[in-house]
């Protein structure tokens, strides 16, 4: 084994990129390096891509951290590494050693090749495009004159195996968790891929359809219990999620008839989109239903990975970047909480604080007194850094079971956070011997009683009490 780190990648690998404007702030994973540089992923913070600057004919590996201002590292075992992707610590990759290409592993602990006993090696037969989660690696392998999607567990001491033989090609397989998808033609032939599933942890294997819809369905990526793929349409693609705890289509979007490459990770989508000139990098989040344009301008930025909250991407074919999406802002009302009774009359204490993201400036305050279903204001544009205001609520009936407050940024009011559900109440107008007003008779009212004994009420005259 060759280890090295080459000297024309330094310094041209740990910037920030500046070349043009984009939506997000572009980091440099490797850029100005002298090779192609493509097909990135992404797993935590360690990015690799595959680098030909030695020449087309010899393609290595490379890796680094996400934001690491240094050199990236390589390694070099034979004539060919491609189409790396990485889960923890551990790289596959596809190698040419002759005319054919295996399925190899590599440790980034160790900096060693990974023992990969009981996989094809060196036979003459095609394996390539391989993908990894955990121990479990899922790639291509020919089988006669198709495609099967084989599995292989690091360090079971298993034989690989298909997932199930089929009379047309099983391609692009994605595996994460436990859960592999591809796509896969024994429905349609070769007029129309359907998306394919199968949990890995459970011998025998059992395939099953996503979702089948008679279209044509390519580049399948999975995160959890979200499966997205591309379906090629008449002159367009349709970009498609499903949730299998639904079960069934919860996103579609449809961009210019190109591949679109989608990635995902905990519920937010990427993916390249044809602006008619170039590629631009898009994302949806799933749970928050928000768009994000993260690189728009002149260059091709094509190929997106995603882990997290971190994507990269190759740009112009030559360059590795990536961006950080932002976490939304998330408000937390810490009071009142769920379940308190106020009496009407006293003041409530709202209180808030940051649970993520970034704060706004000022927050508007509303009330509900019907769970929701309606806003009345309370105050506008209070300082957020003053994380609490005291409510003099005003109550003209018996009582309210089921009042909110809503703290919301003054600019965005979809940026919010919403109480609890608590109680407002009037005191019982029978309870007469209640002196103090505190809607509960005990001693304190005996006392204010003692207190005020023979006290006269009429202002102009104290002695008037006592002639009556």
């Amino acid at each position: 084994m060759k280890w090295f780190s080459l000297y024309l990648l330094m310094a041209v690998c740990m910037f920030i990129s500046t070349a043009k404007a984009d939506d997000l702030p572009v980091v440099g994973i490797c850029v100005g390096a002298s090779g192609n540089q493509m097909y990135p992923d992404i797993d935590g913070d360690i990015v690799v891509w595959q680098d030909d600057v030695k020449g087309p004919a010899d393609i290595d590996i490379y890796w680094k951290h996400f934001g690491d201002p240094n050199d990236p590292n390589t390694f070099d075992l034979s004539a060919n590494e491609d189409v790396p992707a990485v889960s923890g610590n551990v790289i596959v990759y596809q190698d040419k050693w002759s005319s054919t290409r295996d399925i190899r592993a590599y440790n980034l602990l160790s900096l060693s090749p990974i023992d990969l006993t009981g996989i094809h090696f060196e036979d003459g037969v095609n394996q390539k495009n391989p993908d990894v989660s955990g121990d479990y690696i899922v790639y291509e392998h020919l089988a006669g004159s198709v495609y099967d999607v084989y599995v292989y567990e690091i360090g079971a001491g298993l034989p690989t195996a298909a997932i199930e033989a089929s009379s047309t090609h099983q391609l692009r397989p994605a595996v994460d968790g436990n859960l592999a998808v591809w796509m896969d033609g024994r429905d349609d032939g070769y007029a129309g891929y359907d998306i394919y599933m199968c949990d890995v942890s459970v011998k025998p294997y059992t395939a099953a359809a996503v979702h089948a819809s008679g279209g044509d369905q390519w580049n399948p990526a999975v995160s959890g219990n979200l499966i997205v793929w591309e379906e090629l349409g008449s002159g367009t693609v349709t970009l498609m999620a499903y949730d299998l705890s639904v079960p069934g289509i919860i996103w579609t979007h449809t961009v210019p008839a190109t591949n679109a490459y989608p990635a995902v990770s905990n519920g937010i989508i990427v993916w390249q989109e044809d602006n008619g000139s170039d590629y631009d990098i898009r994302s949806y989040d799933t749970a928050t239903g928000g768009y994000l344009e993260i690189a728009t301008g002149v260059q091709d930025d094509e190929r997106p990975a995603i882990s997290g909250r971190r994507v990269v991407w190759q740009r112009n074919g030559t360059d590795i970047v990536g961006a950080v999406i932002p976490s939304p802002t998330v408000i937390q009302v810490d009071t009142p909480v769920a379940g308190e009774m106020y009496l009407a009359g006293t003041q409530i204490e709202i209180t808030w604080q940051l649970a993520d993201g970034t704060p706004p400036e000022y927050l508007d305050i509303d009330c509900s007194v019907n769970n929701g279903a309606a806003w009345q204001t309370v105050v506008e544009d209070v300082p957020f850094t003053d994380l609490q205001y005291t409510w003099d609520p005003i109550v003209d009936v018996n009582s309210i079971d089921s009042c909110q407050i809503r703290v919301s940024d003054a600019l965005d009011s979809t940026t919010s956070g919403i109480s609890g559900v608590f109680s407002i109440f009037q005191c019982d107008a029978d309870l007469t011997a209640d002196l103090t007003g505190d809607c509960f008779v005990d001693i304190a009212d005996v006392a204010e009683l003692a207190r005020q004994w023979l006290d006269c009420g009429n202002p102009h005259d104290p002695a008037w009490c006592l002639g009556n």
